[in-house]
């Protein structure tokens, strides 16, 4: 049973439990903040989404080599996922080379000799399979050879030993 001090003490903070209350089923959102924070004004979510910049996680090294003449090296950021396909595509090697050899070299931590990935290129398609399309991370190196397309070439540079 409740006595009048007890009551009257409840009485006094029920305008405080209404209004926590209220809050709570309001959300924070329909607040408005006091006119002492000059300037400050609540920024909704789709700003916030809109001024976050892209993550660059690091960058991978495409070193281009083709059969005759000189090869390149270009540095690039990693954004996103980045996919071998993707690659081979952004660096122009599918229009150069009709096929090339792939090698992915990627640093393995503990040991001092990176993983080095062989992957396939199917001219014919213009693409890696699927099960070789590696993300690629960063620090990667991926090399791009160029090899000749015709048996007789294939075979010829299986036989030369000045690429050994």
């Amino acid at each position: 049973m409740l006595t009048n001090s007890t009551e009257k003490m409840s009485w006094k903070l029920a305008p405080i439990c209404v209004a926590f209350m209220l809050i709570s089923m309001a959300g924070c959102g329909s607040l408005k903040l006091p006119a002492s924070f000059d300037g400050f004004s609540p920024i909704s979510k789709p700003e916030v989404e809109s001024k976050t910049p892209e993550k660059n996680r690091g960058t991978y090294e495409v070193i281009m080599k083709p059969r005759y003449g000189k090869g390149s090296k270009t540095t690039l950021p990693i954004k996103d996922t980045v996919l071998l396909q993707n690659v081979l595509e952004s660096s122009g090697a599918v229009k150069k080379y009709k096929a090339m050899n792939i090698t992915i070299y990627r640093q393995v931590k503990g040991s001092p000799v990176p993983l080095q990935m062989q992957c396939d290129y199917d001219s014919a398609k213009d693409s890696v399979s699927d099960a070789e399309n590696y993300e690629i991370y960063p620090n990667d190196q991926v090399l791009l050879e160029e090899v000749s397309n015709s048996k007789v070439g294939k075979l010829i540079s299986d036989l030369s030993p000045l690429d050994r």
